[in-house]
């Protein structure tokens, strides 16, 4: 698989530890994990390569619950034929999981809430601090595609 954009292959979309060396802002030093990755933030994703849009994406930890909301604008597409799908990333794109697809709101904008108790939520997902949207093809292909559209980080 091609990493969106950026060329850069990727293996698969399997945990990879040991490409976790790059530094990730406000690490405890001794485990060199994020300080508390958990905390509730919002970041603002901007348009990548000329595209249009902006989103806001929200990330918080509650109630036994990790939660990630998207809420963008972006322009009008053929839902029976395209898509947009999220993703979210680890630093030196090591590893990536899809959110899902955003969905369109009544007041025009487009949405997502990913949510996933503390049971269910993968181990490491204090890694993943970037999401990025795509607009995806509806043709099964599981694989995120090239026509990246928006790009943000948590810090």
């Amino acid at each position: 698989v091609r990493w969106f954009r950026g060329g850069e292959a990727v293996q698969g979309s399997g945990t990879v530890d040991q490409g976790l060396s790059e530094s990730v802002s406000g690490t405890d030093p001794l485990t060199n994990r994020p300080a508390d990755p958990l905390l509730p933030s919002t970041i603002a994703l901007t348009p990548v390569d000329g595209e249009t849009g902006s989103a806001t994406a929200t990330r918080s930890h509650e109630y036994g619950a990790y939660t990630l909301s998207i809420v963008a604008t972006l322009p009008v597409v053929d839902m029976a034929t395209t898509a947009y799908e999220a993703w979210y990333v680890t630093p030196g794109i090591t590893d990536f999981f899809s959110l899902g697809e955003l969905y369109a709101r009544e007041d025009g904008a487009w949405g997502l809430v990913w949510s996933q108790t503390d049971a269910l939520v993968r181990y490491d997902i204090a890694y993943f601090s970037r999401v990025i949207i795509i607009r995806e093809p509806r043709d099964g292909n599981a694989a995120p595609s090239a026509d990246h559209i928006l790009d943000g980080t948590f810090e």
